[in-house]
């Protein structure tokens, strides 16, 4: 962890990465306010609209976040389908909330419509962007210590886990990875993402169990 830790540095760093497809898409790296020692990261796919349908309001917070490191929490004040079912996988826990010590990023920080990295997949520079990406948040989380990295769906899996995309999240066994200068252990867990309320309580029951409180 380092003294001289600067938010704008890895906001910048992550639109840098992504600049090809800057002048197509917005590049959001993150969507929380970015501190060192977070009690949870959450690290998604990539961001849709903000507000469920888009519209004239999802348009204003996406160019926000596009614009700077957030001073708010996506997870706390926007109503978007991501946002309420993390909710409502925390509500499925005794004791688990998610409050202001949670950050949160993705693997791909170029906002996308409904279809997801489907819109964007087959550009000929995504694959040199993503592998830029993996080096970058795997750096950053290095940087951040968090007591417990929350992977969000099987692309997000494949930060830690190999063998996600072909491999149920459930099995994916969590692991404790101790990161030079943090005062204890980071946690990682994979969680079906939570878009689908089909995951709910798979996602609360695996959090429940291995959260590092």
């Amino acid at each position: 962890m380092s003294a001289q830790f600067s938010p704008q540095y890895w906001f910048d760093l992550i639109c840098e990465a992504w600049s090809p497809f800057a002048t197509s898409h917005r590049i959001i790296p993150f969507c929380t306010p970015v501190f060192q020692r977070p009690s949870a990261l959450i690290v998604g796919t990539n961001h849709s609209d903000f507000v469920e349908g888009g519209g004239e309001e999802a348009e204003r917070i996406a160019d926000e976040l596009a614009a700077g490191v957030p001073t708010e929490s996506t997870f706390q004040v926007h109503d978007h389908k991501f946002a309420r079912g993390l909710r409502e996988v925390c509500n499925r826990t005794s004791d688990i909330r998610i409050d202001e010590t949670w950050m949160g990023t993705n693997r791909c920080a170029v906002q996308t419509g409904p279809d997801g990295l489907k819109e964007i997949e087959s550009n000929p520079r995504f694959s040199e962007c993503h592998k830029k990406m993996h080096g970058i948040l795997r750096d950053l989380i290095a940087e951040l210590a968090p007591r417990n990295v929350i992977l969000v769906g099987k692309r997000a899996a494949e930060l830690f886990y190999n063998k996600a995309g072909s491999t149920p999240l459930a099995s994916l066994k969590p692991r404790d990875i101790r990161y030079p200068g943090a005062d204890g252990t980071t946690r990682v867990i994979a969680i079906p993402h939570p878009s689908r309320a089909a995951y709910w309580q798979q996602a609360a029951d695996i959090l429940a169990k291995h959260f590092q409180r």
